[in-house]
């Protein structure tokens, strides 16, 4: 056996496509699936055994490496995930293994706000063209860096300003607001660019030959790589203090619109959080407006107005 299988190559075999298809009858999305993929071609090449030979005591094997090389406990833990999903589910073997690496979940920095004076400085020293209307779309639409990378061209309604998001976090559909001033920028950007189905394609795009017009041939989605480092650039320009990333853009699209008086439920739906708490964790850094206490009963009999 060569000893470096690659995830092609395990999907390939039999118990790859048998594994991938019991993954997506349980409801995983194609990037879990890919990932769990992987891992489980990884573990199989650095034990020098065939897939369908793996057992649990592999896995054992595998999280005492792990260990012994600095493998962190939570790159550990989903391994054993995929591979408890492969041998027990898959091969029908015997899955012996309770102890997984323990791991500690620690609170995430979370990236801040920007204000609307650095919003227009970021996007002014974003180089014209895709990344600076990129940008301008994950921050006036609320999106998350994958959503924008993966958005279709169809996804966009020019009628109703709206932005139809597909197989968003965990598999949801939702629909959010399309800015009015962005849209002629998006329209021109598409007449101009022509991108096919995917609105921000990939730089390695191919065009049909022998045609009048390129016609995209073979295209994918831009990789969100190329996204953070477009975005590393405009920030160093800038200066920005504090942990700023791509995330920023969308974490002030939520921001500004409850400093807006937007209600957080709307601002909950256009973002496609699950829970509230969500939400109000994006607002955490909000500083409160000081409003004196009231009591409804007072507003009702007409004695007390509420304060702006």
């Amino acid at each position: 056996m060569r000893h470096n299988m690659t995830k092609a190559e395990f999907l390939a075999r039999d118990s790859g496509r048998a594994y991938s298809a019991m993954m997506r009858l349980t409801g995983l999305r194609p990037v879990t699936i890919n990932n769990y993929a992987r891992r489980v071609s990884v573990v199989a090449s650095a034990l020098r055994k065939l897939p369908e030979d793996l057992t649990s005591d592999d896995a054992e094997e595998f999280i005492r490496r792990a260990a012994a090389t600095g493998v962190s406990n939570i790159n550990a833990a989903t391994t054993c995930v995929a591979l408890k999903f492969y041998i027990s589910r898959t091969l029908k073997k015997p899955w012996h293994l309770t102890l997984f690496p323990r791991v500690h979940r620690h609170r995430k920095r979370r990236s801040r706000p920007l204000t609307r004076d650095e919003i227009r400085q970021l996007l002014d020293r974003t180089r014209p063209g895709r990344f600076r209307i990129l940008f301008a779309l994950i921050y006036g639409s609320g999106l998350r860096l994958g959503e924008a990378c993966r958005l279709k061209t169809a996804d966009v309604d020019f009628h109703s300003y709206k932005v139809y998001i597909r197989d968003g976090k965990g598999g949801r559909h939702r629909e959010t607001v399309l800015s009015r001033t962005l849209a002629p920028d998006l329209k021109n950007y598409i007449a101009d660019r022509r991108p096919g189905p995917w609105l921000f394609p990939s730089s390695r795009t191919t065009y049909e030959a022998g045609t009048l017009f390129p016609v995209p041939k073979c295209t994918q989605a831009i990789s969100t790589r190329s996204v953070h480092r477009e975005f590393d650039i405009a920030r160093g320009r800038l200066n920005l203090a504090g942990l700023v990333t791509v995330h920023s853009l969308r974490h002030s699209f939520a921001t500004h619109l409850v400093e807006l008086s937007m209600p957080v439920f709307s601002v909950q739906r256009l973002l496609g959080h699950q829970y509230l708490s969500t939400t109000l964790g994006y607002l955490s850094s909000m500083e409160a407006p000081v409003i004196r206490d009231f009591s409804p009963l007072d507003r009702l009999r007409g004695e007390h107005r509420a304060p702006e």
